[in-house]
């Protein structure tokens, strides 16, 4: 893959991002020439609600889709995970309570305090049941999580609440997959429901706010788990976990997906109104 632009005719795949046609980056102007076998892509990985885009201005002019959503042309997804090999599975402890000797209870850490979803209210309301087995990073926060040791502090906790800022359809994070790297039970947030997780998160890896009918039934549920050694055993470490930004993905895998898809792609269809749309939204506090 390359940015350089002047290499556009050149290209069998072009890759235009959601958040320069919707103005959140400098204005970049579409391209005034194309070939006629070259695929025109539209790359998201933000949800609806941060990148609103009005596909009728766009009717027929992208090929494909690349986004989060499972049912995008090309999925990219913010992390996922696969199998050692049978061979070094028995040295990975594929029933270790990883979770049993960490120090702390609780974690949220957040740069964003925007959001669709309420998920501020929602942490006030936990901080409250929770008192100091909740830890509050990040701007949102008010705890400071540098750069370089935040991995580590991250580490010291059983559970990390990862909400997503919004409610969507496939939109699972690197909020999860970090947590899963650092071998935490994940409290999530996010997705159209906790079905979302199971299509993609390793067996009984998590817990999903939206399963328990009151916020006080999941803080309990918490502390049992948490107090728990049998229920704290990880028992999926013999899976690897990765967690990829977009730039990760970039320079990993992202060029030869698409290069997969144009090559066995039968023909080139084009993106209608609809093809990115359907996204669904859920409330946080619904029924609270």
């Amino acid at each position: 893959m390359t940015n350089d632009r002047s290499l556009l005719l050149q290209s069998d795949v072009v890759l235009f991002h959601v958040g320069a046609l919707v103005g959140f980056f400098h204005d970049v102007p579409l391209p005034d020439q194309r070939t006629p076998e070259q695929a025109w892509i539209l790359y998201n990985l933000k949800p609806p609600t941060w990148a609103p885009l009005d596909m009728t201005r766009y009717n027929g002019l992208f090929n494909w889709t690349a986004s989060y959503r499972l049912d995008s042309d090309v999925p990219v997804s913010y992390g996922g995970y696969i199998q050692y090999p049978p061979h070094d599975r028995y040295r990975q402890n594929l029933s270790v309570n990883f979770n049993y000797h960490k120090v702390l209870f609780s974690a949220w850490i957040s740069s964003n305090c925007y959001d669709y979803n309420r998920r501020q209210v929602l942490i006030r309301q936990l901080k409250k049941l929770l008192g100091d087995d909740l830890s509050l990073y990040g701007t949102c926060g008010g705890k400071r999580c540098p750069q370089t040791s935040c991995f580590d502090m991250l580490s010291r906790y059983k559970f990390l609440f990862a909400l997503e800022n919004s409610n969507c359809r496939d939109y699972v994070t690197e909020k999860f997959w970090g947590a899963l790297s650092r071998r935490q039970v994940p409290i999530v947030l996010g997705g159209a429901s906790s079905e979302d997780y199971r299509k993609v998160a390793p067996p009984n890896s998590f817990i999903h706010i939206g399963d328990f009918p009151s916020l006080e039934q999941l803080v309990a549920h918490l502390r049992k788990v948490g107090a728990d050694k049998a229920l704290t055993t990880v028992t999926w470490p013999g899976l690897v976990t990765t967690t990829c930004t977009a730039s990760c993905w970039r320079d990993a895998d992202g060029g030869v997906t698409f290069v997969r898809r144009y090559t066995t792609a039968p023909h080139l269809p084009r993106c209608t109104p609809t093809c990115m749309a359907g996204s669904t939204m859920t409330s946080v506090l619904s029924g609270r």
